[in-house]
């Protein structure tokens, strides 16, 4: 017997309609050579006791789409985090040969409320950096009650509209949420090894997105050693034991690498939150690179001096925790981080005060000067005249501050219109410098946006003083963002991803930004 093929008008509420679909976008970034990257979700929202058999999903490309792609595929799975699946079930794939694509399913495959369809892509390894690849679902061909339907599904989230997947020349998600047993993650850091290799950081939060001190955090990391292709299993270098008040948990990691290779690694500890007297401080070093870690340690215990207060292996402030990040090694061998500081409990007024070492993270000194006054999470760079110049978290305009070479001498600190956005943190980096006979260039990134969305990079050939909008990077949800300058020219940037959400919260992005981008 023929199958019925039914129209919009002559659909009873039996059978499915657009309505009973959910069509969004997963994620706003792609790089070069990607194999399967996600460009929409599918999901009949329909509870539908009738099994429902799929026989074509009809795909329009955009024509940057259709130039970059290599093939499409439509993955099916149950579970909302498409790459937190390591084998998810291909059910279709083709080469595209026009924009308007019809992707014939493979027998027998029904779908359900719980089951989620994936459009995917293989990008070009010669796909344009810096064009988009975009595509909207024009038509589902399902089979129910032995009634074959055309469900045609013409509003979409932003159908077709420029903002799908970016091409860079890299991108890869280096934590995904429910991976690892740990649902959440959070906090990016990033470094370089003494050969070039690639150091990232960050919160394994498991049950809960929350701060240090709401509940334990263990600090994970990754290596890569060609370039960031490829990334060793991500390896716990900070487990908290849960209970002690000093080593409860460790989150909010920032990396350095010193004069002598070794990485340092500080970070918040202990089961306060910052807001509630956090007043430890862990240390992790290693000296092979980052392959192996010390075990955690309080940095306060031995051979601090709090030269604020003129205090010896204590704390003068209430509560205090490093930025998060990155810190900076001076030509020297200083090392330096950019700590928030709250003097008096019920205050909430934080204040950045430096945090330094001398013998390569052995023992360290605070202070003595504020560096920022009535800020949040900071980042610091070697200006060209030996100077240093501070970036401070600020609710709208950016703030700066520029300081003697020993970390003391602050200036008038002043705020810029030139980048204002949300209370998030960010980074900062001097990229090329006109002291070594190259274009004077310092990058920084912001989500320009008063919420945590339109993640941007900006840049300064003035020394600091004026910023101009220099890309895009995600015009989604984005938070924190750490960046490095790789050995080839090319620039990392690292971040917190919300442009797609299953109620697990960030994915960590890893993305290459071109050379050729920066320098033009």
């Amino acid at each position: 017997m023929a199958l019925l093929l039914l129209s919009v008008c002559a659909w009873s509420a039996d059978y499915l309609t657009y309505n009973d679909f959910e069509i969004r976008r997963v994620f706003q970034t792609t790089g070069q050579g990607n194999n399967y990257d996600a460009i929409l979700r599918i999901r009949l929202m329909k509870d539908t006791e009738n099994p429902v058999l799929l026989n074509q999903i009809t795909v329009e490309l955009t024509d940057e789409a259709f130039k970059n792609v290599g093939q499409l595929h439509v993955y099916m799975t149950e579970n909302p985090e498409f790459y937190a699946v390591e084998n998810p079930q291909i059910v279709s794939w083709v080469v595209p040969k026009k924009k308007e694509v019809k992707m014939r399913i493979k027998d027998n495959v029904y779908i359900g409320k719980n089951t989620y369809l994936w459009l995917t892509c293989r990008v070009k390894n010669n796909a344009v950096i810096g064009e988009t690849i975009d595509a909207g679902i024009k038509q589902v061909v399902l089979q129910q009650n032995k009634v074959r339907m055309v469900v045609g599904l013409p509003k979409q989230d932003g159908y077709l509209q420029g903002q799908g997947l970016k091409i860079f020349k890299q991108q890869q998600f280096l934590f995904v949420p429910t991976t690892f047993n740990c649902r959440f993650y959070r906090i990016p850091a990033m470094v370089l090894d003494r050969k070039g290799n690639i150091i990232v950081a960050a919160d394994c939060r498991y049950d809960s997105n929350g701060d240090l001190g709401e509940h334990k955090i263990d600090v994970a990391v990754r290596r890569s050693e060609d370039n960031g292709r490829t990334w060793t299993k991500q390896q716990i270098v900070a487990k908290g034991d849960g209970v002690s008040s000093d080593a409860f948990g460790y989150g909010d990691a920032a990396l350095v690498r010193t004069n002598t290779g070794r990485i340092v690694c500080i970070m918040a500890a202990g089961k306060n939150n910052f807001f509630k007297g956090m007043r430890n401080i862990g240390i992790t070093v290693s000296d092979d690179d980052g392959k192996t870690w010390t075990e955690p340690r309080e940095l306060t215990a031995n051979s601090f001096t709090d030269a604020v207060h003129c205090l010896t292996d204590s704390l003068g402030f209430w509560s205090i925790f490093a930025t998060s990040g990155k810190g900076l090694c001076l030509p020297d061998g200083r090392i330096l981080f950019a700590a928030n500081c709250i003097s008096m409990d019920g205050t909430y007024n934080i204040d950045c005060y430096i945090l330094s070492s001398e013998d390569n993270g052995e023992s360290w000194t605070l202070g003595p000067q504020c560096a920022y006054k009535g800020c949040d999470e900071s980042k610091l760079e070697l200006m060209n005249d030996g100077s240093l110049l501070l970036s401070v978290r600020q609710d709208g305009d950016r703030g700066f501050n520029k300081g003697g070479y020993d970390a003391g001498s602050w200036q008038q600190q002043w705020r810029t219109s030139d980048m204002s956005g949300n209370a998030c943190n960010a980074d900062m980096l001097y990229y090329s410098r006109e002291i070594d006979g190259e274009k004077d260039i310092i990058l920084h990134t912001l989500c320009n946006s008063p919420e945590r969305k339109n993640l941007t990079l900006y840049k300064s050939t003035d020394k600091g003083r004026t910023w101009q909008e220099m890309m895009n990077i995600q015009r989604g949800g984005a938070a924190y963002s750490t960046m490095i300058k790789l050995p080839n020219g090319d620039v990392a940037v690292f971040y917190e991803d919300d442009s797609y959400s299953a109620g697990n919260g960030y994915h960590l992005n890893y993305i290459v930004i071109a050379k050729e981008q920066i320098v033009f």
